[in-house]
């Protein structure tokens, strides 16, 4: 594939790093390390600086937010703190989830939907 040509320029004010796209895709990376993407057709893409959360919005569309566990600088992988518990119904879907991946929906009514991997299924197959 051919390279497409891009433009940098740095924000002398806030110091964050502006690239546009030949294709009018736009990515504003903040001095905290977030970052912000604007494609031609309205969609926006955020991640977080520590990369653990990535937000993704479109005019007529319900927002998703992928989520994962957050990452040390030294790169060692924070999960949240689960043991055996009765009744895993209680449990959060952080604690819930096998690989500590989350995507919620946000649908129009507020109603959240969380999808995951849950750690229940693994726990009767071998090597998991």
């Amino acid at each position: 594939m051919d390279p497409i040509p891009c433009a940098y320029e740095t924000d002398a004010t806030t110091g964050a790093r502006v690239m546009i796209r030949e294709d009018k895709v736009l990515t504003i990376e903040y001095t905290d390390g977030s970052l912000l993407c604007q494609h031609p057709d309205g969609t926006l893409m955020r991640t977080s600086a520590d990369g653990s959360e990535i937000r993704i919005e479109k005019d007529g569309y319900a927002p998703v937010i992928f989520k994962r566990a957050h990452q040390t600088q030294n790169g060692e992988v924070i999960f949240s703190a689960r043991s055996k518990i009765e009744c895993p119904e209680s449990l959060t879907p952080d604690q819930r989830s096998f690989d500590q991946v989350i995507v919620e929906t946000h649908l129009p009514d507020t109603t959240v939907v969380d999808t995951y991997l849950d750690s229940d299924l693994g726990q009767d197959q071998p090597g998991i």
